[in-house]
């Protein structure tokens, strides 16, 4: 066989052809001919050659550990090292200074936990469920990663992102197929009413489950990095878009607005934004003037109040709870509901949800795309957090032990009743600006959790949803503020720019994922990186 005249550094050059590589055994000798395709892109042969090592290199790479767990399984050591590695927390404890941290420890959990109440409520109202599971969500979870976490620094709970990411999803199987599932014999409103939020619990815990198996496959297959070939772009457009739709959907609570029609499909948003628009002046002027307060009072001590109480006590004042207490006293004792027609949440369930092992599996398949971006964003998220945090205080993590341990938390949330979960910016920074060493701290804001879980949970019966509301609104301002990226990206990037805006299309669709445009831009960020 003869090779071709022409060199291979003219062919690879030549931009219209890919040099394919064909090789061929004639006569015991290794000759090698070369076929031109006109249609396909240039190939480096180079890179060819990099990449079939790279995969010699992971079969030698997993015979050797192969060898290596063979070798090493009688040893006591190795059991020792994978507890270590499996379990940070049995590496932590034994050497915890109890004397020196404890103190601190203890106070950033009272801290966090006492955050974790308005926060939690606030955002399973997000995710459209009964308040009480975002006090399950900082409750249960929070102890998972405290065995299986190994930042010192991450407090997991309930986040903005993910809870409106979970409550669109949960709104929108009900609405699209509720019909279908539900019993069509069922006339009793009240009894419909509680089939329809049982459904939205089965959603939302089936979400949780399928994000958590999701994460563990990244930690078993070393995927991780796959967060990063999302690009910022898609992120905080697709973000912005989803926290357009979420303000929309609470307004109807910030001017105590009822029997509005849901509207689904393209322009959906418009459709709300017109019909609430009509609907003003008929608004609860109770109500109203309840949000702008609580919208004012949330804002002045975030923006103006916390960040000079911090110079003084490193510690950030908990307003929303103290709106909270605040609301719900003013509503019990000047009667909201019965005299003002204000509503309220009215019942909260006390004590632990029953365990569920047995998930209602035939959801599955209308929430599996949601949970695939979920579980990415989640890590996204978590992942950078626990980075950064390592590399300020100057101690290692575990990558694949971190993908482990966000999966279990959402593995054993899903049969407690909870939402999905992510680590929180606010509450993880505060804890490390306080001085908090530990996990330690994270079990102590569950105790907190578990005395309002077990007693409390009752005494906020009377809080009005405005209170609430206020709170999101609030909590996603910075989402909302994304919009400003654009006017950045334009001077830099304009395909950038483009492709941001191209996302905000959710804003006048529905919201489901722009898969043409995600998928490009999958792609376009995972080759760059070859």
């Amino acid at each position: 066989m003869r090779r071709d005249s022409q060199s291979s550094n003219e062919l690879i050059g030549s931009k219209p052809s890919q040099v394919a590589l064909i090789a061929n055994e004639e006569n015991n000798q290794n000759n090698f001919s070369i076929n031109l395709n006109q249609n396909s892109k240039n190939y480096n042969l180079d890179r060819f050659r990099t990449k079939s090592s790279i995969l010699d290199k992971a079969k030698k790479k997993l015979t050797s550990k192969s060898k290596l767990f063979c070798k090493n399984i009688r040893k006591k050591s190795f059991y020792k090292n994978q507890i270590y590695t499996h379990l940070p927390i049995f590496k932590w404890l034994p050497r915890y200074k109890f004397k020196n941290f404890m103190f601190t420890d203890i106070m950033c959990g009272l801290t966090i936990g006492i955050m974790n109440i308005p926060q939690g409520l606030a955002y399973a109202l997000l995710a459209s469920l009964n308040p009480i599971t975002g006090l399950y969500v900082s409750f249960f979870p929070v102890l998972v990663y405290a065995i299986f976490g190994s930042s010192r620094h991450l407090v997991i709970s309930a986040v903005a992102i993910v809870s409106l990411l979970t409550g669109e999803t949960v709104n929108r199987v009900v609405h699209e197929y509720g019909s279908t599932i539900l019993p069509a014999n069922v006339t009793d409103p009240e009894q419909y009413k509680k089939l329809e939020e049982k459904l939205k619990l089965d959603v939302a815990t089936d979400l949780s489950l399928l994000v958590g198996a999701f994460q563990i496959l990244f930690g078993l297959f070393g995927l991780g990095g796959l967060t990063s070939f999302f690009s910022d772009t898609f992120i905080s457009g697709y973000t912005c878009g989803s926290a357009v739709h979420v303000v929309v959907s609470q307004t109807k609570d910030l001017f105590g607005l009822k029997n509005l029609t849901r509207f689904e499909g393209n322009f959906k948003i418009p459709k709300s934004i017109y019909q609430l628009a009509t609907r003003i002046p008929s608004s609860n002027l109770v109500t109203t003037v309840g949000s702008f307060g609580c919208i004012i009072f949330l804002t002045i001590f975030k923006e103006a109040l916390n960040p000079a109480i911090k110079k003084y006590l490193r510690v950030e004042f908990p307003s929303e709870l103290l709106l909270l207490i605040a609301m719900t006293s003013i509503s019990y004792g000047l009667d909201f509901n019965q005299n003002y027609n204000v509503t309220i949440l009215q019942k909260i369930p006390t004590g632990f949800p029953t365990p569920s092992l047995n998930p209602n599996l035939s959801l599955i398949h209308f929430i599996i795309k949601d949970a695939f971006l979920i579980a990415v964003i989640a890590i996204s998220v978590s992942m950078s957090l626990a980075a950064l945090f390592s590399r300020r205080n100057s101690y290692k993590i575990d990558p694949h032990q971190e993908l482990y341990a966000f999966g279990l938390t959402n593995l054993v949330g899903s049969v407690f009743s909870c939402f999905p979960t992510a680590a929180s910016l606010s509450r993880s920074s505060l804890l490390e600006s306080m001085g908090g060493h530990s996990q330690l701290a994270s079990v102590c804001s569950s105790l907190i959790i578990l005395v309002v879980i077990i007693w409390l949970a009752p005494l906020f019966k009377t809080l009005p949803t405005l209170c609430l509301a206020s709170i999101i609104i609030v909590a996603l301002k910075n989402m909302i503020f994304q919009v400003k990226d654009f006017f950045k990206l334009i001077k830099i990037n304009r395909y950038e720019a483009v492709k941001f805006i191209s996302y905000l299309k959710a804003i006048f669709l529905s919201l489901i994922i722009p898969e043409d445009y995600v998928v490009d831009d999958f792609l376009w960020h995972s080759c760059s990186g070859c």
